[in-house]
């Protein structure tokens, strides 16, 4: 008589391979994962804090994934295990956060421990922490959604494109009203070393900032319908640049989470259309993005 085998069948390199592809496609079934055994439990565990939404409940638009939650830890009732996971763990696993308007020092002690992070989307009801901005500046953040009057600076007056804060920069979102402020604050965008992606959601400035930001790939124009906002005049030059692309209303927080759970999102749709726009696929001259997967008007 045998007696099966306490090892695994599979080879050890495959069976980790196999859990983690199964928690990174349904991160709500690593808690149970976790279960299975002590092995797998090291396995997945640090995917569990891969992405992290705090706050979720002061933004208006939809933040669930196909109307259940994409990841573990989605609100303020989730702070105290937050505070429960050693700081170690926080460093190593998380690479995607979004924290709401959050007291400082609970805003303080997460961003802190979570040095790692690469991703950052942050609404903190316009209200400044001085503290902050040495907390940023000490990450290597490749991705920031953000309003920078204010929430991430004192006021527009004094944001400061040299602040290490940019030094990584590859992707930005920025809230502000551009409109309402000196237009040269905002061509200072052209000092982020490795800016290739911008979203607007004021498209006073899109021609310039365009023209002055030369690494930029794509330049995203979202909300509001850019013709009732520029000139016929630079609605026709921005129509030339296959990098200018025009969304409409865009479920910001929804599609955040889909970038850092699958890397699809709109700026990888917006690419794509790019592309198309440059091999002669879509008009050249086609800067309109409808797509019904982030919502338009």
């Amino acid at each position: 008589m045998t007696h099966p085998s306490p090892s695994p069948i599979l080879p050890p390199e495959l069976e980790k391979e196999i859990f983690e592809i199964a928690a990174s496609s349904r991160p709500l079934s690593i808690p149970r994962l976790m279960l299975v055994a002590w092995r797998v439990k090291t396995w997945v565990e640090p995917l569990l804090y891969r992405v992290i939404v705090l706050g979720g409940r002061d933004f208006d638009m939809p933040y669930h994934l196909d109307g259940k939650r994409g990841y573990p830890f989605e609100d303020d009732e989730e702070f105290s295990l937050i505070q429960s996971i050693p700081i170690s763990v926080l460093r190593d696993s998380v690479r995607h956060l979004l924290l709401g308007n959050m007291p400082v020092p609970v805003t303080e002690f997460i961003l802190s421990g979570c040095s790692g992070v690469e991703g950052f989307f942050y609404s903190n009801g316009h209200r400044h922490h001085p503290s902050l901005l040495d907390i940023l500046g000490a990450l290597s953040l490749k991705r920031l959604n953000c309003e920078l009057n204010t929430d991430i600076f004192e006021s527009v007056a004094h944001v400061d494109f040299w602040h290490p804060l940019f030094s990584h920069i590859t992707h930005l979102e920025l809230f502000d009203e551009m409109h309402v402020v000196d237009a040269d604050i905002w061509s200072n965008l052209a000092l982020v070393p490795h800016l290739t992606h911008l979203r607007l959601w004021s498209p006073s400035l899109a021609l310039t900032l365009i023209k002055t930001c030369t690494s930029l790939r794509v330049l995203m124009v979202v909300g509001r319908p850019v013709h009732r906002e520029v000139s016929e005049a630079e609605l026709r030059e921005l129509a030339q640049d296959p990098r200018f692309v025009q969304m409409g209303y865009l479920q910001v927080v929804k599609d955040w989470q889909m970038g850092a759970l699958t890397g699809v999102d709109c700026w990888s749709r917006a690419e794509d259309f790019i592309a198309k726009r440059m091999s002669g696929e879509v008009d050249r001259l086609q800067y309109i993005l409808e797509d019904e997967s982030v919502g338009h008007t």
